[in-house]
């Protein structure tokens, strides 16, 4: 499955990409759709940059916000999916008294699966995708945040035509 994404960086792009350690759905490194990156990037030297990923076998998850917990995040249903009920329960617990974000321990239960990445659907064609891995070679374009708005915009226009 060939999946297009962005990613927006607050500074000007670092080579070798890493991935982040703690993430809304665990480490990786993390790109969704062009708006979202440019939410992201920062005006004043932020850059986005567009990835090309080949993903084998992703485990594709549809964002769900209606759970028991007190807890504002997409990733519940899916740490419930991914561990027994103690053991989700309690890495639930552990994010909501700390940063409100999930580890390794994430990414490492969807590659035992036989996985290789995760694509978060949140619907509407707005999706984000954590990559496993290093990802500099997937970058096929790197782009001043003002550049990128450039790029967004004729999508925007096209969309509040057809809304």
């Amino acid at each position: 499955m060939e999946v297009w994404g962005y990613n927006g960086t607050k500074t000007a792009v670092v080579l070798p990409l890493t991935g982040s350690e703690r993430g809304t759905f665990g480490a990786g490194f993390y790109m969704g759709d062009l708006a979202c990156a440019i939410e992201f990037a920062n005006e004043d030297g932020g850059e986005v940059l567009e990835l090309k990923v080949e993903f084998h076998h992703p485990l594709i998850y549809e964002a769900e916000f209606d759970h028991d917990y007190d807890f504002d995040s997409p990733a519940v249903g899916l740490i419930q999916h991914l561990f027994d009920a103690d053991e989700a329960h309690e890495i639930i617990e552990r994010s909501m008294a700390s940063d409100g974000y999930f580890g390794a321990d994430v990414a490492q239960k969807i590659r035992e699966r036989g996985f290789d990445g995760l694509i978060v659907d949140y619907g509407d064609g707005v999706f984000e995708a954590v990559v496993f891995g290093d990802v500099t070679p997937l970058v096929e374009r790197v782009m001043s945040f003002s550049e990128a708005k450039e790029q967004l915009e004729p999508l925007v226009k096209t969309a509040m035509r057809l809304g």
